[in-house]
């Protein structure tokens, strides 16, 4: 809200970036504390970095709109809850607690139908929705969810993935993987930022199907790889995963920012993030599932 549209795509390539940073850094530090303190730090260690990031919130962020009158809506955000525990446990428990095709599977299918029903009649009365249905019809946001759905369940899934396969491969301990996996953040961050600066030049299409293209050639790569893979190689696809990834982010989230009503541009955004978010939680129980 607080920029034009024609500086959104530059600065949801800073926040892109520093996306990749965080996710890049999370696996290095993490390894660090692992290998060094104490496993329990890798949960510890949030408190003050949450306390830190609220600090900054109360002392930098805006406060309220002026004229802003809409109505939380609680219900839909209880329930739009319970469908994606639902959905998450699903992903964790089939193939470990019960099988592909067992009653548990229909039951727990079942029930998120019927929750999405109840979801979506409520959504419809709801003054401000949480998820409004006419979001569907903007086919700018449709595809976008279907985009960021997606990268997250890549992301997340094939950095969990890596990050064992070079444990397993190379022997190495938790620190030296996240040392390993840095190319993919610097990957990222390249192109988060060129794509955020030159999206309003180039469009959004141009950025999304070439990262799009990158990702899946990357991985297709990184399947080539046997039990005894080479460390130059693995360093190379990773760096290519990490500037597919890099090109999707911020684009599409600029894009679906500009293709929105301006009143709707929050409920769009956090609806794309929702999505994604929803991919990256799932990701590694659908990849271990395969």
């Amino acid at each position: 809200d607080l920029y034009p549209p024609e500086e959104r795509g530059k600065m949801q390539g800073l926040l892109g970036a520093s996306y990749g940073i965080g996710s890049g850094l999370g696996p290095l530090v993490g390894g660090f504390i692992c290998s060094y303190i104490s496993w329990h730090w890798v949960f510890y260690i949030n408190v003050p970095i949450v306390a830190i990031c609220l600090a900054f919130t109360v002392k930098k962020l805006p406060g309220h709109a002026e004229g802003m009158t809409q109505k939380i809506d609680y219900i839909g955000m209880a329930v739009l809850t319970a469908l994606l525990i639902d959905i998450l446990l699903f992903f964790e428990w089939v193939g470990t607690e019960f099988d592909v095709i067992s009653l548990q599977t229909l039951l727990m299918l079942a029930l998120a139908i019927i929750i999405g029903i109840v979801f979506y009649a409520i959504e419809r009365r709801a003054d401000d929705p949480v998820l409004a249905p006419k979001l569907f019809r903007n086919r700018t946001v449709v595809v976008s969810m279907a985009i960021m759905l997606l990268y997250g369940i890549a992301m997340l899934g094939t950095l969990s993935f890596i990050a064992m396969y070079m444990i397993y491969a190379y022997d190495i301990d938790t620190m030296e993987c996240g040392l390993m996996l840095l190319p993919l953040v610097i990957g990222m961050m390249i192109t988060s930022m060129c794509s955020g600066m030159l999206v309003a030049r180039t469009g959004y299409r141009l950025w999304t199907v070439i990262g799009t293209a990158i990702i899946a050639g990357s991985l297709l790569l990184m399947s080539t790889l046997g039990a005894d893979p080479s460390k130059i190689l693995l360093e190379i696809y990773t760096f290519m995963f990490g500037l597919g990834l890099g090109c999707v982010q911020s684009v599409v989230m600029a894009a679906v920012q500009n293709n929105s009503d301006p009143r709707e541009v929050g409920m769009t955004t956090s609806s794309v993030s929702l999505v994604r978010s929803i991919g990256s939680t799932t990701g590694t129980a659908i990849f271990s599932l395969i």
